[in-house]
């Protein structure tokens, strides 16, 4: 699955992959590109959402940031109806934007958001990780889910236009990995963004992480960001996790 974006204020990359029983994780770079070809790098763009996981996005900036903010600050974004209200607040903010004039609805429509979401039905009793996505040129208003042991993919746009540059990370890179540990996946996924960050200008070097796992005794949301280069050699040095930021756990009591 590939996706590109255009906007005057646009935001791109993002690499995700879910262990629907155990762990998720978004993956971003920090760069922000304006319409004069300026660029400004160091911007964090996963927005932590206190009842799931994280929010990332890639196209309109605007649009993405005003959705992601509305989203943090959501009241009734869990449970059994939890899916449908992000859709719908999705919707709402959506065509506020497509009233306002600020940008084209080819540049809203094309705007992909992802979320790191946690989810229990009344009638299941494990949780359930997932990451989703939001895009209404793929999938009209419906939030939708990617497979379990796949990496994913949010293209930047240069990458779009030269499918060339995509077929040399699809040919090269195995996607569908299956349900690996949680190092040997984020791994791949940096070596992954390494190759995209070395062929598009759009892309910076260094990037962030928003993570999801399950531990013995609950939930823990952390984040872990850096220079490619260094996150990389960390990884391969079992030296990552001295980086890693504790962001909010979720103790789970007995019943659960």
């Amino acid at each position: 699955m590939k996706f590109g974006v255009e906007g005057e204020r646009k935001v791109t990359a993002i690499i995700s992959y879910v262990n629907r029983s155990g762990f998720s994780i978004i993956l971003s770079d920090t760069r922000e590109i304006y319409s004069n070809g300026e660029y400004v790098d160091g911007i964090s763009k996963n927005i932590e959402l206190p009842y799931h996981g994280w929010v990332s996005g890639a196209g309109q900036g605007d649009f993405l940031e005003k959705f992601k903010e509305e989203l943090a600050n959501a009241e009734t974004i869990g449970g059994s109806e939890g899916k449908k209200d992000i859709s719908n607040l999705y919707l709402d903010v959506l065509v506020d934007f497509k009233r306002s004039g600020i940008c084209t609805f080819e540049e809203l429509d094309k705007s992909v958001i992802v979320l790191s979401t946690l989810w229990k039905e009344k009638d299941i009793v494990n949780y359930i990780f997932e990451i989703n996505l939001l895009s209404f040129n793929h999938f009209g208003k419906n939030l939708i889910s990617i497979d379990e042991g796949e990496i994913y993919i949010v293209y930047p746009s240069d990458f779009i236009e030269n499918k060339n540059l995509v077929e040399t990370i699809t040919d090269k890179y195995t996607l569908n990995i299956g349900l690996l540990n949680f190092n040997d996946v984020l791994e791949k996924m940096l070596i992954i963004f390494k190759d995209i960050s070395l062929k598009s200008e759009q892309v910076s070097k260094t990037c962030e992480m928003g993570l999801l796992f399950l531990n013995e005794d609950g939930f823990y949301k952390c984040k872990i960001s850096g220079d490619i280069d260094d996150l990389i050699n960390d990884i391969k040095h079992d030296e990552l996790f001295n980086r890693l930021k504790l962001v909010r756990t979720y103790k789970l009591k007995a019943r659960d």
